[in-house]
This record gives C-alpha cells, sequence and structure tokens, in this order.
C-alpha cells in the first residue's frame, strides 16, 4: 500500500469516526483503523498491513504504541505475522462442525473453499506388526500403505495428516491423485463399500521444530491433534489417521442437545 493510499484511507476512516466524544486510548484507533480497512475490503486476506513504523508515523504515536494495536490483532487471530517478512490479514478460521463424519477435502468444498492441495511428505508400504494389525483387523505381515501430506488452502496450510491404510484397500491411490480428492472417496470407489462411522479423539499440544516448519507457525505453537479411524458398513477398520491442525487456522464446533 503506497503511502498516498494510506493516507487517503487515514483521511476517510477519521471522518468516518470523527462522531465518538469518547476519549479512545492511542493503540485503540490504529486497531479500529486495521479492523475497518479488513472489514470494508480494503486490506484481503494475505494481504500485508503498513510496517509499524508506518503506522506510527500516520498516526503520530510511538511504535511501541502501533505494535500494540498489531499485537492485540494477532492475538485475535485477524494478523499472521512472518518473521522476517512482515504482517498480513489472516485468512478466515475454518469453523468445522462435528455433527457429521466427512473428510477435510469434503468439509472445505462445502464451506466454498477453493485451491485446496496437499503436499505429499512420505508415501511408502510396510509389513504390519502385531499391533498395527489388530488395530486395522488384518493379519499381521499384511501390507498397509502409509502417507503423510501436508494440506492447504491456496498457499496456507492448515494442517498435516499421518495416514495407515491396508494397502490391499487402495490400489488406485497415487500421489498425483489424492491432492483435491476426498481419501474416503477413492477408497469408496475402490472397495465398493461405504464408510459408516469413525471413532475420533481431539487434543491440544504444541508444535514441534517439524510440525513448525511444514505448518509455518512459530515452535510451541497450538495445534489440534485429531486421531480418528473410520470403519465401513461392515464394521472392518478402514484406516488410522493422525491430522495436526493449525489452531489459529481451525475451529471445531459441536452441538449438544439436552434430553
Amino acid at each position: 500500500m503506497s503511502p498516498l493510499d494510506s493516507q487517503s484511507q487515514y483521511q476517510s476512516f477519521k471522518l468516518e469516526n470523527r462522531s465518538s466524544s469518547a476519549p479512545i486510548p492511542l493503540y485503540y484507533r490504529i486497531k479500529e483503523y486495521l479492523i475497518h480497512q479488513i472489514e470494508f475490503g480494503s486490506l484481503l486476506p494475505g494481504d500485508q498491513i503498513q510496517t509499524e513504523d508506518e503506522l506510527s508515523e500516520l498516526f503520530k504515536v510511538s511504535r511501541m504504541t502501533a505494535r500494540r494495536a498489531v499485537n492485540e490483532l494477532a492475538q485475535e487471530k485477524r494478523l499472521i505475522r512472518k518473521q522476517g517478512i512482515g504482517t498480513f490479514v489472516a485468512e478466515p478460521s475454518i469453523d468445522r462442525q462435528l455433527t457429521k463424519l466427512t473428510t477435510l477435502t469434503e468439509e472445505l468444498q462445502q464451506l466454498g473453499y477453493t485451491g485446496l492441495r496437499s503436499t505429499v511428505l512420505a508415501w511408502s508400504t510396510h509389513k504390519a506388526q502385531n499391533q498395527l494389525a489388530k488395530a486395522l483387523s488384518i493379519q499381521a505381515g499384511e501390507r498397509v500403505l502409509r502417507i503423510r501430506r501436508v494440506r492447504y488452502t491456496g498457499d496456507v496450510p492448515i494442517a498435516m495428516q499421518t495416514i495407515i491404510i491396508p494397502d490391499k484397500f487402495a490400489p488406485g491411490l497415487q500421489p498425483t491423485n489424492i491432492g483435491k480428492l476426498s481419501m474416503y472417496q477413492v477408497i469408496e470407489e475402490n472397495t465398493k463399500q461405504s464408510v459408516k462411522w469413525a471413532s475420533q479423539k481431539i487434543d491440544a499440544v504444541l508444535a514441534t521444530p517439524y510440525l513448525a516448519k511444514w505448518l509455518e507457525v512459530p515452535i510451541g505453537s497450538p495445534l489440534f491433534k485429531v486421531t480418528r479411524q473410520a470403519f465401513f458398513d461392515n464394521e472392518q477398520p478402514m484406516d488410522i489417521a493422525r491430522t495436526y491442525y493449525r489452531a489459529d487456522r481451525y475451529s471445531f464446533q459441536i452441538n449438544l442437545y439436552r434430553d
């Protein structure tokens, strides 16, 4: 954003808010100004905002005051700081309903998200040891497929997923065809069976250096760890999946009812 554009939008913001007679803290004026730009479309998700120096000069305040406004908006998940690059408008948080069994791909498509893609980090087959074979209700020594991938909306990583599937259920799966496809849909088509239900557990964890690298968050950032096992309609386990979601980009909603 050019200095001229910033000054023009600042003057417009002042005119729209001149009726307020109550004293407003200086940092809060900057915060309201940035929220105004985001909510009215002057700043879109992924856009870089003014630097702290530019904001302090625009509002004639100290850099510390400008930093407080930006920090609060980052804590509220409206902004994302990228070390050494700048501060950007955050993508809206994905609010996932836990009332129906869907894959991440299906859920995001239903919410209207586009640009879904995956980066495959690992793709291998190996023999299932006793404990894993028991969990998947297969014979020890049967081959399983292990996939690790990062899921993106556009250029923003939102989750890292590790999936283990009996190899006999995945003859058509290839690294090239799982980027935009629902894993359930591919397996259901291959096996001619329907996925009926799943057991799911959600934990709060902190990002390790490895997770932080691929999810593009600081080490120690909060994540949701979701462990899920899906079952076919004949009660045969289909997979075991462990997914780490960015807590700044993802939330879960559950509707509860009294009897």
